[in-house]
């Protein structure tokens, strides 16, 4: 059986991977899909609050942090369901998956396995 090759990325496909990093590069943001990471529903406010309560009691306001899920659906990382007067947002793993595995792509054989790795799923 033959091996298929992969595609040769575009300048389209750069600029979309750009756009993928540059979604991350808010705290906020890798706060919120690390919030996400175990793939359950959860509205804004939910997010809003729990976001509060880790930055002890302060700080993220609703509307920054519906902005900062417009950002995150636009990269493709977050979706999102209107369910009555609530939107519900979930997490898009396989956007995930593919920038991870993006970034092992780029490290090739020349990087090594990290070991000081941090759990920010909890």
């Amino acid at each position: 059986m033959a091996k298929r090759r992969a595609k040769t990325p575009t300048t389209e496909d750069y600029r979309s991977l750009a756009g993928a990093f540059d979604a991350l590069r808010d705290p906020n943001r890798v706060h919120i899909l690390a919030l996400l990471s175990d793939h359950a529903p959860r509205t804004v406010s939910t997010i809003v609050d729990t976001l509060n309560t880790a930055n002890g009691g302060s700080g993220i306001t609703q509307p920054t942090v519906s902005h900062h899920l417009r950002v995150l659906g636009r990269a493709g990382f977050v979706q999102h369901e209107k369910r009555g007067q609530f939107v519900w947002i979930t997490s898009r793993p396989d956007e995930l998956e593919t920038l991870s595995g993006v970034l092992i792509g780029l490290a090739g054989d020349v990087v090594p396995a990290p070991t000081n790795l941090v759990d920010f799923t909890s």
